[in-house]
């Protein structure tokens, strides 16, 4: 088994892990098996000694704030009744243009065949 001291870019103790295979991550120091009891934690590793000072364990991060809430089902039901509504209308407004565009048409054929000029 090899066990290992993680450090952070001040090389600051700031875990501990064991593997059963080599590890050779940069952040990580070999240590002995009776330094693995967490006396290392928050301690400087420098010229290949740990420090006697102990750093204090560094603040945690705090909670994210929880997200905005979103629609409720009744406020989405009716954003897409809108949307239904706003399609509809734009549908029978294309099939109005299409009809009078049909009539229009018609009409000039209705001339063209009984021999009038348009």
């Amino acid at each position: 088994m090899h066990y290992y001291a993680q450090i952070d870019e001040n090389n600051i103790c700031v875990g501990m892990m064991q593997s059963e295979e080599p590890v050779t991550a940069p952040d990580t120091i070999e240590i002995m098996r009776r330094d693995y009891d967490y006396d290392l934690m928050y301690r400087v590793y420098a010229d290949g000694h740990w420090g006697d000072k102990v750093y204090p364990e560094p603040e945690p991060l705090p909670e994210p704030e929880p997200p905005a809430p979103g629609p409720t089902n009744a406020e989405l039901y009716e954003m897409q009744l809108i949307q239904m509504a706003a399609q509809a209308e734009a549908y029978e407004a294309q099939q109005s243009d299409a009809l009078v565009l049909m009539l229009a048409m018609a009409e000039v054929y209705e001339k063209v065949a009984g021999g009038e000029q348009a």
